[in-house]
């Protein structure tokens, strides 16, 4: 959902987790800024208790999800990867890493990763990215911002999973394992 103007926006009861993104063009002269007000509502969603929410804007580092045993049933923990100092840079990547400890193995349905890439001209867009059980390594990068998504159902749990991040220049990323 792309919100561009004043008003209320009522969200599904479905929604979970909220990320807002706020990005501003170059010009910048004549703005106001803006102000928001929200009201947080708790209820029954299903979600563990136990899901986390990490936002990294460091020049690299490492993830290791969770830190300790494993993960429980029905999470939704979300890991947001946004370029240094939040300034875009075209000639710069997000570049993340997956590396795979254990998930639930053969149900690609039931616990799983997804990636989602911010766009400045649509927001988040679905990478149409995923991984679950099996896939031991698998790589993303993007010019923005990069969220991934980690699900779990309500049967098996696993290890987890790392992410190691880095920012690399364009021509370099593409041609990193």
């Amino acid at each position: 959902m792309k919100i561009t103007g004043a008003g209320t926006v009522n969200l599904a009861s479905t929604c979970h987790i909220l990320v807002l993104a706020y990005y501003s063009g170059e010009n910048i002269q004549n703005s106001r800024g803006f102000a928001m007000v929200y009201t947080e509502t708790t209820g029954s969603s299903g979600i563990a208790t136990t899901s986390k929410h990490y936002i990294v804007n460091t020049a690299q580092g490492h993830v290791r999800y969770p830190l300790e045993q494993n993960y429980t049933n029905n999470e939704a923990s979300t890991f947001v990867y946004a370029p240094l100092d939040n300034i875009h840079r075209p000639e710069e990547k997000t570049v993340v890493l997956y590396v795979e400890d254990s998930l639930e193995p053969g149900c690609c349905g039931c616990d799983y990763l997804k990636v989602f890439k911010f766009q400045s001209t649509g927001g988040w867009e679905d990478a149409s990215q995923s991984v679950c059980g099996g896939i031991e390594y698998q790589k993303w990068e993007s010019d923005d911002m990069v969220m991934i998504l980690f699900r779990s159902d309500d049967s098996r749990v696993g290890r987890g999973f790392h992410l190691v991040h880095s920012h690399e220049p364009a021509y370099r990323a593409k041609q990193s394992v």
